[in-house]
């Protein structure tokens, strides 16, 4: 914990904005392409907020493996986002 506060606490005040604040936006009226990656043994942010995601974006591609969790899917994922972020161009 202490390492992930080195640089101040601005991150984690903003996490906390996000959970408890409204967005700003419709996610229902988002046009955009979206890509979601979300572990389903995720502990740090629990996968019904990934598969609430993912039911209310309209066209979202969701991917949520079940052998997955909060690093690894970044660490496994991140190619293939990095593929799909470049096709997009």
């Amino acid at each position: 914990m202490s390492d992930s506060l080195s640089g101040g606490d601005d991150g984690w005040w903003d996490d906390w904005t996000a959970v408890l604040t409204p967005w700003g936006c419709d996610l229902a009226t988002m046009r955009v392409p979206v890509r979601l990656w979300h572990g389903a043994g995720d502990r740090g942010v629990p996968v019904a907020h990934g598969q609430w995601l993912a039911t209310h974006v309209p066209g979202i591609v969701a991917h949520i493996p079940e052998t997955e969790d909060h690093t690894s899917v970044e660490r496994n994922y991140k190619p293939a986002a990095y593929a799909w972020l470049t096709a997009l161009t």
